[in-house]
């Protein structure tokens, strides 16, 4: 599980066209791998999964750049 006390969310309200916010899905996508089971198998917190799809690595960055993301997440 990811440590959510020691993660930065500062980068889930800024614009999804920033250098920041693009550098918070990077470690984002770092943690989630790190901590996954299976990589290719997350579960999107973006606002048009809800938490409801499996996505792999690749797929979580896309979704994240062109849906937002929830910032209520549990990780």
């Amino acid at each position: 599980m990811i440590d959510q006390e020691n993660m930065d969310r500062k980068w889930m309200f800024a614009s999804r066209l920033s250098k920041e916010y693009e550098d918070g899905v990077k470690e984002f996508r770092r943690c989630a791998v790190e901590h996954a089971k299976n990589p290719n198998r997350i579960i999107c917190p973006c606002f048009k999964c809800c938490h409801s799809r499996v996505v792999n690595t690749d797929e979580l960055e896309e979704h994240f750049v062109c849906n937002g993301i929830d910032k209520v997440i549990h990780v």
